[in-house]
């Protein structure tokens, strides 16, 4: 369970301002996301208190739970949830897109590698490669979305469109 004090910084000014953007595709798919929420908040709802209670010490088992909510794959919602309730095992990286070519810049696997595995799969995989590059820099202070690690997956390391570090100075500690 995390600390009052690490709370408190998840509510920092730096923090409000935004964890990043999801750009045009979370807005044209609005309605989609909201879809989205409101069947998980529902489901969320009619479990038992104890399982909910559960899952929400457990993020690996939170992120297999959510695979009973339709669309749960398709859906960028269920990237932010899982890193706002869990930021130390989830990234703030939110479109498919990106998350897929992080893992294929990062691990060097295919695209026909990367396209089949699951939500879950990706993520699992972004955490190994935080951990390692974590290990790599000395530091837990990283983000896909700023120098160092941007330049090593983006495109001549520049996002070019509006992105996560577009939107955030500092790379998010917990």
């Amino acid at each position: 369970m995390s600390s009052p004090r690490a709370v408190w910084r998840r509510l920092s000014n730096q923090t409000l301002k935004g964890i990043g953007s999801a750009g045009q595709s979370f807005s044209y798919n609005r309605w989609r996301e909201l879809t989205f929420f409101v069947r998980f908040l529902l489901a969320f709802k009619r479990l038992d208190p104890s399982e909910r209670d559960r899952l929400l010490q457990d993020g690996w088992a939170f992120a297999e739970w959510l695979k009973v909510i339709p669309e749960e794959e398709k859906r960028q919602l269920r990237h932010m949830i899982l890193f706002l309730l869990f930021p130390d095992q989830f990234e703030r990286s939110f479109a498919g897109t990106d998350r897929r070519q992080i893992v294929i810049s990062f691990t060097g696997k295919s695209n026909a590698e990367v396209d089949p595995l699951s939500p879950v799969e990706i993520d699992r995989e972004l955490l190994g490669i935080r951990r390692s590059q974590e290990e790599k820099y000395g530091t837990k202070i990283l983000d896909f979305y700023l120098p160092p690690l941007s330049e090593l997956w983006t495109r001549s390391g520049l996002r070019m469109r509006s992105g996560p570090g577009q939107r955030t100075t500092a790379a998010y500690q917990t």
